[in-house]
């Protein structure tokens, strides 16, 4: 489980645009003893200083708080889920997609509870090539059992070597060809996206969580 503290999920919330530099800046200004208690007090003193006026301020601050951007997203994501599983979610909406990305992957768009994913099939679907999209989609829907199980397999993996994020801002700097290969699906996992969050999942781990419902 991914955990954070009170300063990052304040730059989470600017991230997420539930809130901005400026609301930042005041909050800094009349939290100094819940600062100090999780900042050495030589970062509380470069906020203090920082210029919150600049078009860099973002990145300023997220060098002074030493953000890593990879677990803001694997806490978001986390939280995404948590919320969902509160109301009982259960699959719907499921369409048969293809992957321009990776062509040699057959994908199903789908949601659990209100949750959109797009993930690669987990399934043996036999004679799929003779199949309608319909029909597919019918198989899909028959095979995959419980939403709610899904995603608490989904949270449970976040933060293990099960699940991972690619997180784009963390490899903003990284050559085109690199980040290609970082994001192809490696031979043991499935691509799932999350929200549009792109994620891989263990393909071992997922049988065994979701093992009596993918029969």
């Amino acid at each position: 489980m991914i955990k954070i503290n009170t300063y990052e999920e304040k730059f989470l919330d600017i991230l997420k645009g539930q809130s901005s530099i400026e609301e930042f800046e005041n909050w800094l200004y009349t939290s100094e003893e819940v600062l100090t208690t999780e900042l050495p007090i030589e970062i509380y003193n470069e906020l203090i200083l920082l210029n919150y006026k600049t078009k860099e301020s973002k990145h300023e601050l997220a060098r002074a708080l030493d953000i890593d951007h990879e677990k803001l997203e694997l806490y978001e994501i986390q939280q995404l889920i948590n919320n969902e599983l509160k109301q009982k979610p259960i699959l719907n909406s499921v369409n048969y997609e293809i992957d321009l990305y990776e062509l040699s992957f057959i994908s199903f768009d789908f949601q659990v509870g209100t949750l959109k994913f797009r993930m690669h099939n987990p399934f043996k679907i036999n004679r799929f090539a003779n199949l309608t999209n319909e029909e597919r989609e019918d198989k899909f829907s028959e095979n995959f059992g419980s939403g709610e199980q899904f995603l608490q397999s989904l949270h449970d993996a976040i933060g293990t070597k099960n699940f991972r994020v690619h997180n784009w801002k963390k490899y903003e700097q990284t050559d085109s060809m690199t980040e290609t290969k970082m994001i192809q699906t490696k031979d043991d996992e499935y691509k799932i996206l999350i929200c549009g969050h792109y994620c891989f999942i263990n393909k071992e781990y997922i049988k065994h969580k979701m093992k009596k419902a993918w029969l």
